[in-house]
């Protein structure tokens, strides 16, 4: 699914599975994050999302932030896409966080994406530029 998610949305770098899970065991091991999956009847992986807690540096607010939000082709825009958003959301509650930072890939369908936060209350909040060399 990871490669899946990095050919879909053309993200820089690709899906190094050893590093993937050695920084999730990491994370969850200390608290720190959590991956939460939604798994079809016969065990196959249809969707995750993943969020990592922290002390923001600039004015020490507990702070959550989605790290990645995936679900397969079949499975996009079904209800249990948005329950992964709304287990997420309980999560960061039930680590005091006080705020939640989602992501929106810029991409063709950007602008559903950005529907559905706004529905959520969300706000814009900055655009990332990168450069690789």
């Amino acid at each position: 699914m990871g490669q899946e998610f990095y050919r879909d949305y053309e993200l820089p770098g690709s899906m190094e599975l050893n590093s993937f899970q050695e920084t999730w065991n990491k994370l969850y091991d200390s608290k720190a994050g959590i991956i939460i999956g939604w798994f079809s009847g016969d065990h196959q992986l249809l969707g995750a999302i993943a969020g990592i807690i922290y002390q923001d540096p600039n004015d020490g607010v507990l702070t959550a932030t989605e790290m990645f939000w995936f679900v397969a082709k079949v499975s996009r825009g079904s209800i249990n896409s948005v329950k992964l958003f709304k287990r997420l959301e309980k999560w960061a509650q039930e680590q005091k966080a006080k705020r939640l930072i989602m992501v929106n890939i810029l991409s063709k369908t950007s602008h559903k994406v950005d529907k559905f936060y706004r529905q959520a209350k969300y706000r814009p909040l900055e655009i990332h530029y990168i450069k690789e060399w």
